[in-house]
């Protein structure tokens, strides 16, 4: 299946996600990081990287009664294909559980060819150091 090459990662926050916020700090990552910008095409029988200079990720936001439905939205988010001719490779989104509980949950979804396993934890990192910024200071550095 054209599935089969997508990366699935989850993040659990015990604070409420703002989706605003996880957008510009997904803009910096993504402007950071070329790879995140990168899609492909085919010209004379060849495959070329394309770098975008700013793609439009955007990034979802769904509200769920508990943790099962987390579950079932992330494996539903893990099973849509990508369009390596079209980028972003990179899908966001945050889930709100509205069980009375201030829990959010990142789910990022990328296609293998630019995913780096060796990379999450700087992903990840930056994300929770640029959101920490930004809900304290309002900028980001």
């Amino acid at each position: 299946p054209r599935t089969a090459y997508n990366v699935s990662l989850a993040f659990r926050s015990k604070l409420r996600l703002e989706r605003a916020i996880v957008q510009q700090c997904f803009d910096w990552i993504v402007e950071r990081h070329e790879v995140y910008r990168t899609h492909f095409v085919e010209a004379q029988g060849r495959v070329l990287q394309v770098v975008e200079k700013k793609p439009q990720l955007v990034v979802g936001e769904v509200y769920i009664m508990c943790a099962e439905e987390a579950v079932l939205v992330l494996r539903k988010g893990a099973l849509l294909s990508f369009d390596l001719s079209k980028g972003p490779l990179l899908r966001v989104q945050v889930l709100h559980l509205t069980d009375g509980e201030r829990i959010s949950v990142l789910g990022f979804f990328t296609h293998h060819i630019i995913h780096d396993h060796g990379c999450e934890g700087t992903i990840f990192g930056e994300f929770m150091q640029v959101y920490r910024e930004l809900t304290e200071t309002g900028t980001i550095g």
